[in-house]
């Protein structure tokens, strides 16, 4: 059974060092920096993180997925998980002394277009993408093994710690200045150097499975490539065409989608291996089953984010930040309507990737990163004096284009069926209290936690009927 107890288990666990990485990365982004750095600075902060996201599948190139799926695939067969681990290694280090060089190639490109021309910033970002990639390898290695607890506990000490220790430094003035903060920041994957040291030392054989890793990984390089860019699309697209400020608007705005994030990161690197394990041996009505009234779990979180994103993200901007990102508010406000197809989409990534090798992911990216192309041209000739109105549309629309692509391909694929009548009244009911909300605002929000104890107490006892919880 995919939800059994070990999942439900490693779930919690997951979700618990997710939410505690996205707060420590809160607690740096939005109650630290914006007070000790300007504006502008904060917006080449969160540009390099941007460019970090986008940049690492060209030294991972899918050999993480490929490592998780197939350690799945191969459960108990320790020395075909020992073949996968080794080739996977083999190919990470030679990918990652030609990326750095193909990288170094666009050093002008990027100095000019998103560093203001400091150069330390770039060296700090190949160091980044380059512990990012022992970072990711390690990390599935783990989670390909079902070792859940290993995985948390290096997400751990990178993320939850790095960010408390960053925030800690600069706020007590040990590091200083946007450069010294980038580099503190750039450093804190190394720490994944130690585990990956682990796994070449005892995991390595003289057997490799090239052809395999290959075939699997290389194709959804371009997927991943795609995807980092689009979750960076919007701080990019500011900094690019328009200024480092517009980009720490969309900087902090889009940190709200990160609680989406959070949930859909813990839920795939659990799911990747079981979903795997259930494909491979052809158990395909139990994981249909399974996956359906997961969808409803997707789409009550996904509903629910749009009155949190529209009605209590703006409270969040206005209490916790300096006047000058209030800015920000109607860029959350637009893009809250999308967290529905987005939650979709992210949470169903890895199952996609779990039952075919085909590169679908590629598709749906294509697509996506399509219409936002496509609409931001197109609006930037009609909203020429609101760019945060033109790039928060045109991501939205990207989201849109993506949710209703992976419902469409999971859907004809698994043939999984969810409560649809529940789906349509859950919605009317959310957008119902958006528009109350913008009247009055505190009885919105009193109906809203009503009306969600109810949904959530139904889909518990639903949950708890079909897996016997």
């Amino acid at each position: 059974m995919l939800f059994d107890k070990k999942f439900r288990s490693d779930i919690l666990q997951t979700v618990l060092v997710q939410l505690l990485s996205l707060v420590s990365f809160v607690i740096l982004l939005v109650f630290v920096l914006p007070r000790y750095i300007s504006k502008p600075d904060l917006g080449l902060y969160v540009t390099f993180r941007a460019l970090v996201a986008s940049l690492f599948p060209l030294y991972t190139v899918a050999l993480d997925i490929a490592q998780a799926r197939y350690l799945g695939y191969h459960t108990g067969e320790i020395i075909e998980q020992k073949k996968v681990t080794t080739t996977v290694l083999t190919v990470f280090l030679v990918v990652a002394i030609i990326s750095t060089s193909v990288v170094s190639l666009v050093k002008p490109f990027i100095l000019k277009h998103f560093f203001d021309g400091n150069i330390s910033l770039f060296h700090a970002l190949i160091a980044a993408l380059i512990f990012t990639g022992t970072y990711r390898i390690s990390y599935t290695f783990f989670q390909g093994h079902k070792k859940m607890r290993w995985a948390n506990a290096l997400q751990s000490a990178i993320f939850i710690l790095g960010n408390l220790l960053t925030a800690l430094l600069v706020a007590t003035g040990v590091i200083s200045g946007i450069t010294e903060i980038v580099w503190f920041v750039a450093l804190m994957p190394s720490v994944s150097l130690l585990p990956f040291c682990y796994i070449l030392a005892t995991q390595w054989v003289k057997a490799f499975d090239f052809r395999k890793i290959l075939i699997y990984a290389l194709p959804r390089v371009p997927s991943l490539f795609m995807t980092g860019l689009m979750m960076s699309s919007a701080v990019m697209l500011a900094k690019y065409f328009y200024s480092s400020a517009l980009a720490g608007d969309f900087g902090i705005a889009t940190r709200f989608f990160q609680l989406a994030g959070t949930l859909a990161y813990a839920f795939n690197m659990v799911l990747l291996p079981g979903v795997s394990e259930l494909w491979g041996k052809g158990r395909k009505k139990e994981l249909a089953r399974s996956l359906s009234v997961y969808a409803d779990l997707v789409v009550m979180a996904g509903t629910a984010a749009i009155f949190v994103f529209f009605a209590l993200g703006p409270f969040a901007i206005h209490w916790f930040l300096p006047t000058q990102y209030e800015s920000g508010i109607p860029i959350l406000q637009i893009l809250s309507f999308a967290a529905l197809p987005y939650l979709f989409y992210l949470m169903f990534r890895s199952i996609i990737h779990g039952v075919d090798t085909r590169p679908i992911q590629v598709f749906i990216d294509l697509a996506r990163g399509s219409v936002l192309l496509i609409s931001f041209t197109l609006l930037g000739h009609f909203y020429t004096d609101s760019p945060a109105v033109v790039i928060s549309l045109s991501l939205a629309l990207s989201h849109l284009t993506a949710g209703i692509s992976s419902y469409g391909y999971i859907t004809k694929r698994i043939g999984f069926h969810g409560k649809m009548k529940l789906w349509g009244i859950h919605l009317l009911l959310v957008l119902g209290l958006v528009f109350m909300a913008l009247f009055y605002p505190i009885l919105a929000v009193v109906v809203f936690a009503v009306t969600e104890a109810f949904f959530a107490w139904h889909s518990a006892r639903n949950w708890k009927r079909e897996f016997q919880f």
